[in-house]
This record gives structure tokens, C-alpha cells and sequence, in this order.
């Protein structure tokens, strides 16, 4: 065992270990022989973590790497080459140096790598691997917390599925770590549509001729999340189109200033590491030089001899390159993925599962019953078939109502809102304008402690007049369950005008809203 003593063990472990490994092989087996198109195996513990000679990070067997030398050894007809892709938000530090040397196997790992100080540690960019498997092993390291759907489907896009159709694998393993899901201990925020689009990515484009995608279960410690994720990865895998993942744009003008700051360096940080990682692997994959202006384009022996040189022809290549992921990325780009699209002249309809840059412009890859075909940017948009809006009953001058949750950290919004929590926010709606904190001003002479309104609805709420009414659905200290309304500047003046009649100088900002 390893010495961070984090993995335990009893007497039923050595069975429990065996039987997820010998469960892995059994699925992956049917899928190569053909009598499965692809699977999902269910087993714990996970295994990605397990080194050669070491069990670490709940991990005692690495199924991954077990399956992926038998089917090698067992198959060499069918399978010479196998693409490992693993999104577990920890890195799979067992299965890269299981292959780090084997040239048939090509690791490709999105991690939380904080600077080496999220666990297990290793995952930098400069691992690529040694010897005769030098450059298959692919390391997208996030530099932080907070990364969601747009930026893992933006990896997918721009560095893992380039380097799979220049690789084209005989089979694809999938270890399926659903911890960077929203809410679990990774602190991503990873929808369970954003893992159904990873799968549709895998399983629908033409990295593969016959399909064969197996996915093993890894990480993933909150249920409801782990719930939802993979039973959405499953059913892509039986065939069902992929639900389209939250707009960026939608969600950002509900964050408040500090968060949307916050957010502004995360991506400027994101943009620098896609930058490095496809600088660094430019060096072994011809692929990426279609992304440089077709004057610096360069083979892959003069991406070596650059290398060579010196660094300064290599931060001229990352330069560049940072200036393709910049101008290549648009905040709704993700939400077009899933998207219906009426075929040319025909009643077909298809869906929208990649995008591919060729030629400095953006393709569509969309699937019809009878096949792929690709779109250009601006025939995509005249043949996308615009989605009905829920309607709305409005009344004189009022909006619609929004039911949320309100806790002790804040509130909750239902998707596909999907907001962080934080200490107030602006709720822009049509015909209204509303500022809620997470906690509300305590009633002038109320000595007890502070209500908290654990749960309520903001009804339909005149403009004018900025009157916000919450129904408490908790008793607490001093309080009974009733309907307040609350006028943010007029409860202030009343306020304000107590406290001085009773010889009290108000505090400055004291009972203003937040």
C-alpha cells in the first residue's frame, strides 16, 4: 500500500479488486470479438491510480491497464492500437506509467493539476512520455478549480480529437471519473449533458471505424451527480443523441462582479496551459501545424530541430498558437453541440456532434440517418432549426415567477440556469429588477439571531416599484412563517428614520441593500 495510508483494504478487497478487472476484460472482449457494439462496466474500486508494484488513491488494481496489455496480447489481429482517454478529475498517474513506453498505447489524460498540489500530483504538461512511446502520452493539466462543459468539450475539440484521427486506435478505453462533475470533491463543473457530449464525441465521429468504446467507471463521489453523468454517457453509448450543455452567455451576466472577474483570469489562464499543451505536442503530431498560418507551418523533424535551438523558437510557436485557441473560441459554441439541423432540400433532420477547424474556418460534422455530412459555419446557420421557448403567462406589466432555493450559503437555481452561489446577485428578467442577497437585513430592534430563509418564491414582480416578496417555509428564533415584502430603498429610509428619532446615529451603509 502507499504510503499516504488512503487506501484500506479488508478481507473481501482482493475479491471486490479482482472481480472489477475480470469484469473489464469480460465486456472489453465481447466489444473486440463483435458480439457487443460498445459497454459501460459498473465496478469499484476504481483503478487508475494502482502502479505496478503499489496500491494508492482507493485504488488496488489498475483495470485500465490490465485490459488495455490483454487485449494486445489476446487480439493482435483486431487491436494494435489503443487510445486511453481519462477525465477522472485526478490524474491517472498508474496507467501513464503502465505505458509510457509502449508506443500502441496512447494516454490521454484532463486533470486538476493546481501546480502539482492536487492530488496525485503528477500530470504536467512535459510528460509525454520516454523512449519508443515518446509523444503518446497527452497531459491536459487545469490550472485551477471552476472549469466546466465549454472548456472540456474545447479540449476535446482542439487536442484530443485531431491527435485520434492522426492516431486512429483499434479500440478506445474510457476511464470515466465522474468527481469532476458539478458539486463533487474536484470542484469542476462538469454537467452530466457536458459528459454526454465527451461520449458522443468518442462514439459518434469517425475516429473509429466500427465504434468500439468501452467505458470504465473511476471516480465520482457525489451520487446524485454520479447518477445523472453516467446514466447520460449510457445512453449515447445505446444510441441516443446528446442533450446540448448550458450557453456560457447565459449563465455569465448572472454572476456577480467579483465572480465574473474571477472567471475573466480562469479563462486567460486556460487559454495559456491549451497553449502549451498543443506547443508541447506539436513536437509528435503533424496535426496541430493546421492550426499556424500556412507560411510558419512546419513538419514534424523541423518542430523537432526548432526544438532544439533553443526556447525562444519554441515561445514563438506558443505565441502563435495561443492566438489560434483565443480567436477559435466563442462563448455558445459549445451549447450548438446536440443541436438539430435540417438537411439541404430534404426532410431529414440531423444532429450537430463536432466542430472541426479546416482550412482557418469551422466545420460542422452533423449526422444524419444516412451518414455524416459536413457543413460550413454559415450554411450550418441557415439550416438550424431554432428550439421553442417555454411560454410564458405574463400579466399587466409583470414578469415570470422563478422558483429558487435559498439556503445558509445562498441560493440555488434550477438548470439550465445553473448559478454559483455567492452573496447576491442581479436576476435580469423581462420586466423586472431584483437584487437578492443571501441574507436579509435583520428588522430594526430584532435582538435574537438572524432569520435565514431556507426556501421561498419570488412572485411576479412589478418593475416600478422593486418590491421583492419571499415566503419563508422555516421557522427560526423569533420568526413565524409569513410573506414579506421588502422594498430595498424604502425599507432603508424607514429604517434610517427610526434609528434617528430614537437618538441613534445610523451607521454609513448600514441597512442599504448589498
Amino acid at each position: 500500500l502507499d504510503e499516504e495510508k488512503d487506501t484500506y483494504i479488508n478481507d473481501f478487497s482482493f475479491d471486490a479488486a479482482s472481480l472489477s478487472a475480470g469484469g473489464l476484460i469480460d465486456l472489453t472482449s465481447r466489444v473486440v470479438e463483435g458480439s457487443l457494439k460498445n459497454g459501460f462496466a459498473i465496478i469499484r474500486p476504481p483503478g487508475h491510480h494502482a502502479e505496478n508494484c503499489k496500491a494508492m488513491g482507493f485504488c488496488l488494481f489498475n483495470h485500465i491497464a490490465i485490459t488495455a496489455k490483454l487485449m494486445l496480447e489476446r487480439y493482435k489481429e483486431k487491436v494494435s492500437k489503443i487510445l486511453i482517454v481519462d477525465w477522472d478529475v485526478h490524474h491517472g498517474n498508474g496507467t501513464q506509467k503502465s505505458f509510457e513506453s509502449d508506443p500502441n498505447v496512447l494516454y490521454f489524460s484532463i486533470h486538476r493539476y493546481d501546480n502539482g498540489s492536487f492530488f496525485p500530483g503528477s500530470g504536467k504538461i512535459s510528460s509525454v512520455g520516454k523512449g519508443g512511446g515518446i509523444g503518446k502520452t497527452i497531459n491536459v493539466p487545469l490550472p485551477c478549480s471552476g472549469f466546466g462543459d465549454t472548456e472540456y468539450i474545447q479540449i476535446f475539440e482542439q487536442v484530443l480529437m485531431p491527435v485520434a484521427r492522426e492516431y486512429q486506435p483499434d479500440l478506445i478505453l474510457v476511464s470515466a471519473g465522474f468527481d469532476c462533475a458539478y458539486g463533487d470533491i474536484g470542484e469542476m463543473r462538469v454537467t452530466e449533458n457536458g459528459f454526454a457530449q465527451m461520449a458522443s464525441l468518442l462514439v459518434n465521429t469517425n475516429i473509429l471505424y466500427n465504434g468500439k468504446v468501452v467505458v470504465a467507471l473511476e471516480g465520482g463521489y457525489n451520487l446524485k451527480s454520479l447518477v445523472l453523468s453516467a446514466m447520460a454517457t449510457v445512453k449515447v453509448l445505446l444510441g441516443d443523441p446528446a442533450s446540448c450543455v448550458p450557453c456560457v452567455e447565459d449563465t455569465v451576466k448572472f454572476l456577480t462582479w467579483t465572480e465574473r472577474k474571477r472567471q475573466e483570469i480562469n479563462t486567460k489562464r486556460f487559454s495559456d496551459m491549451m497553449a502549451r499543451v498543443i506547443t508541447e505536442q506539436s513536437r509528435y503530431w503533424s496535426c496541430f501545424q493546421s492550426y499556424l498560418p500556412p507560411e510558419t507551418r512546419k513538419t514534424r523533424q523541423q518542430s523537432n530541430n526548432d526544438a532544439r535551438k533553443g526556447a525562444h523558437i519554441l515561445e514563438d510557436n506558443y505565441n502563435k498558437f495561443k492566438q489560434y485557441v483565443v480567436s477559435t473560441t466563442f462563448p455558445r459554441y459549445a451549447s450548438l453541440l446536440g443541436r438539430k439541423v435540417q438537411k439541404p432540400g430534404k426532410v431529414d433532420v440531423g444532429v450537430i456532434v463536432e466542430r472541426q477547424f479546416i482550412g482557418g474556418q469551422s466545420r460542422w460534422s452533423i449526422q444524419y440517418s444516412d451518414g455524416m455530412r459536413t457543413l460550413s459555419h454559415v450554411n450550418m446557420l441557415k439550416l438550424l432549426i431554432e428550439e421553442e421557448e417555454p411560454k410564458v403567462a405574463q400579466g399587466n406589466n409583470y414578469a415570470k415567477s422563478a422558483k429558487l432555493v435559498i439556503g445558509d450559503d445562498g441560493i440555488a437555481i434550477p438548470r439550465p440556469l445553473s448559478l454559483a452561489q455567492n452573496d447576491g446577485f442581479q436576476l435580469d428578467m423581462p420586466n423586472i429588477e431584483i437584487f437578492i442577497p443571501n441574507r436579509w437585513p435583520r428588522p430594526f430592534g430584532f435582538k435574537g439571531p438572524e432569520p435565514r430563509y431556507t426556501s421561498g418564491i419570488v412572485c411576479c414582480i412589478p418593475k416600478p416599484s422593486r418590491v421583492l416578496a419571499i415566503r419563508s417555509e422555516k421557522k427560526s428564533a423569533g420568526h413565524t412563517n409569513r410573506t414579506r415584502s421588502i422594498s430595498p430603498v424604502g425599507d432603508f429610509r424607514l429604517r434610517k428614520k427610526r434609528r434617528s428619532e430614537n437618538g441613534v446615529s445610523p451607521e454609513r451603509g448600514s441597512g442599504g441593500p448589498r
